[in-house]
């Protein structure tokens, strides 16, 4: 009866991610450790492989070479992300596309133009841990490990889980499945809101109802526009400098004091 052969692909996501270039360094490290555990493991199988083998070919009277080569590097497929396996670095999408190892391509990231930053671990196509990083692509992160070591792979993915769930920000509740619903309740309530403000502006300066329709219409356009305000708003992937705060959280609190400061306006002016 032939042995049971175990495989595991396991993948995680997240809508957004904001941290310094620190952490992404610090995700790096443990991604090498990872990597090198795996290698180191996978070198024990090999060499027991090869114990195996010289077995076999002594009891059947066979000399055998060396077969079980750990060093074979090939190229990976034209679609595949991964330059070649095996390969242990950092592939990053500029302007142009740069990979090799994590310290050399960190000197190439730009943090302002940056579109997309790739983590990969392989050592063949079914062993490998891949963590991706995008800026305009949904999910914003994605993490995706494979193995025949399901023990490694349920490790590697629980620990960068817990890293990157660290970079996570409150507000990416705005990306998730349910964004589209939500949008639309809050787009719907605002224009609702401003139309009545807008009505009752016009009817307090004496204008006429073309004049307010004109406002309206204005505000019905710029709701159209929620997802790519959005987008400014909230960045899906953003590396911050040293001990800045996120876009997203400066913005949603530019926002609220804006939006609170429109009923305290009408609220004051009704009561004078």
């Amino acid at each position: 009866m032939g042995e049971v052969k175990r495989s595991i692909q396991k993948q995680r996501s997240w809508a957004a991610w904001s941290g310094e270039l620190s952490d992404l360094r610090r995700i790096g490290r443990m991604i090498e450790e990872l990597y090198a555990m795996r290698v180191e493991i996978a070198s024990e199988e090999a060499k027991k492989l090869r114990e195996d083998a010289g077995q076999a070919a002594a009891m059947q009277g066979i000399q055998l070479r060396d077969i079980f080569a750990t060093n074979v590097t090939f190229a990976g497929n034209h679609l595949d992300e991964v330059p070649e396996y095996p390969f242990m670095g950092l592939v990053l999408l500029d302007e142009d596309q740069i990979s090799g190892s994590i310290d050399d391509v960190f000197s190439e990231i730009d943090r302002r133009s940056i579109r997309r930053l790739t983590f990969i671990a392989a050592l063949q196509p079914r062993e490998r841990l891949i963590l991706r990083f995008s800026r305009h692509q949904m999910p914003a992160v994605t993490l995706e490990v494979e193995s025949s070591d399901t023990g490694w792979a349920r490790q590697a993915l629980a620990k960068l889980a817990d890293e990157v769930d660290k970079g996570v920000p409150r507000w990416s509740f705005v990306w998730g499945p349910g964004e589209r619903a939500f949008y639309t309740n809050v787009a719907a309530s605002a224009i609702v809101g401003l139309a009545v403000g807008v009505s009752e502006l016009a009817s307090s300066l004496g204008a006429n109802f073309a004049i307010g329709m004109f406002v309206f219409m204005g505000i019905w356009i710029f709701s159209m526009s929620a997802s790519r305000l959005r987008e400014f708003i909230f960045p899906r992937f953003e590396i911050l400098g040293d001990g800045s705060q996120s876009t997203g959280s400066r913005r949603l609190a530019t926002l609220t004091l804006v939006l609170l400061s429109v009923p305290i306006g009408v609220f004051v002016n009704w009561i004078s």
